[in-house]
């Protein structure tokens, strides 16, 4: 069963983490501090891996799903999502900080 945006809405923290499932190894994980967080769960060589793709509602369900196609692509050419550079930057200001220290030793 395919989750929609108000059955995130609805998820609360219990005394354990606990998952939801969507569709195609997508799923969230909350958390019992009440985080809400976007994995992938998929088969590559035998072994059981998951990625963590980010946390809702900054990652909404459709970028989700969009992100977890790409990383199904990889999976389906043998690659592993997980070791890849991820094409969207890792915090927001992780070019800012790069291109200031850059500036700033020329």
């Amino acid at each position: 069963m395919s989750l929609s945006d108000t059955a995130l809405k609805a998820l609360k923290p219990r005394d354990a983490s606990y998952i939801v499932s969507d569709d195609r190894g997508l799923y969230v994980e909350v958390l019992p501090s009440g985080s809400i967080v976007w994995r992938y769960r998929y088969r590559l060589s035998g072994k059981r891996e998951k990625l963590t793709l980010g946390k809702y509602p900054a990652l909404t369900l459709k970028n989700a799903r969009l992100k977890r196609d790409e990383a199904a692509h990889l999976v389906a050419l043998g690659q592993s999502p997980a070791q890849k550079t991820p094409p969207w930057p890792t915090s927001p200001n992780a070019s800012s900080r790069t291109s200031s220290h850059a500036t700033a030793r020329t």
